[in-house]
Order: structure tokens, then C-alpha cells, then sequence
């Protein structure tokens, strides 16, 4: 790559040209076949939801912890044992 000899616009100005190597400038912002680029077409592969992916992979830690389910109003809670069955 070469400089190109400063170019005087004016008497007091100098603006000097210069050629820039930049790779990810001759990238398209979405191509074609991204995820980006086809977003908004109603056929696409995968999850119709957000939770449809991790459903099966994570498990439930009330289940695990006996908690009451997610939801419950606290006032039916027994505060003397939350693990008696009444309380499921």
C-alpha cells in the first residue's frame, strides 16, 4: 500500500489521504444465511420459545429442596413445618 501526497484544500488546512487495510470492512453486516439476516422469516429452524431449550436440561430445585411450588400464596403456608403434606 502507498500514501498518497498531502492535498491542500485550503491555505491553512492540509488533509492527508490514506489507504486503510481493514478486513472486516468488506464483511456484510447480516449475510445471507445468518441468524440476523433471516430473522424475521417465520421459517426457521429451532425453539418456537426461549424456555423450549433449557426445559429439559435444568431441573426444578423446589423439587429438590421440597419447596412449595412457584405461585403459592403464602398466607395457606403453615409457618410451624412447610414440609408437611398440607403444604404441597
Amino acid at each position: 500500500m502507498t500514501m498518497q501526497e498531502p492535498i491542500a484544500t485550503e491555505a491553512t488546512e492540509i488533509e492527508e489521504k490514506v489507504i486503510v487495510d481493514d478486513p472486516a470492512a468488506n464483511e456484510l453486516e447480516n449475510p445471507k444465511d445468518s441468524y440476523a439476516g433471516r430473522k424475521h422469516k417465520p421459517e426457521i429452524d429451532g425453539p418456537e420459545q426461549d424456555s423450549q431449550e433449557t426445559d429439559e436440561v435444568y431441573a426444578d430445585p423446589r423439587k429438590e429442596e421440597n419447596l412449595p411450588a412457584g405461585g403459592k400464596n403464602a398466607a395457606e403456608l403453615s409457618a410451624y413445618d412447610l414440609s408437611q403434606k398440607g403444604n404441597e
